[in-house]
């Protein structure tokens, strides 16, 4: 049995808690205070133009953030059932999986965010006056969403020593 597997079926609910909860929990966080510090360095600017087009984009980020917990909770419970059944391939298996999907994902976001930010702007709401800005903010959310998803899944990757 290796040192995880011990872990895992031997440890303590806090020893547990602190060592697969906590992690999530300052993921969450760390989304929370990133969304909070978006607006507060562009509402320095003192430009509404800027902070309506934060606001315009808020929900493509709000969904970015759910696939990511979705691919890692959803993920995780999988994981925990087919660790209780000691079925190791499909552990190997859904990890690989959330993994590959998540980085997927993150793709071809970033390929649609970069290609048609105009037109996402537009279907969001955006008038000709925040359109400049939203596609700009959505640009930068492209460049950088295959990497955000993956740090949305600690939670499942907490198994991929198998």
């Amino acid at each position: 049995m290796t040192r995880n597997e011990q872990l895992l079926e031997e440890g303590s609910f806090p020893r547990l808690f602190f060592s697969l909860c906590v992690p999530t929990i300052l993921i969450m966080l760390v989304m929370v205070l990133y969304n909070m510090a978006d607006t507060f360095f562009i509402g320095q600017t003192g430009d509404p133009d800027k902070i309506a087009a934060l606001s315009l984009c808020a929900p493509l980020f709000s969904i970015l953030s759910g696939l990511g917990t979705l691919l890692g909770s959803g993920g995780c419970t999988f994981l925990s059932l087919a660790f209780g059944r000691k079925d190791f391939s499909r552990i190997k298996a859904c990890t690989s999986f959330c993994c590959y999907l998540s980085l997927l994902l993150g793709l071809l976001f970033s390929f649609v965010l970069l290609t048609f930010p105009a037109v996402i702007c537009t279907a969001l709401g955006a008038e000709d006056t925040t359109r400049m800005h939203a596609a700009g903010y959505l640009r930068i959310i492209g460049l950088s969403v295959s990497f955000r998803n993956r740090f949305s899944l600690p939670r499942c990757t907490c198994l991929l020593f198998y």
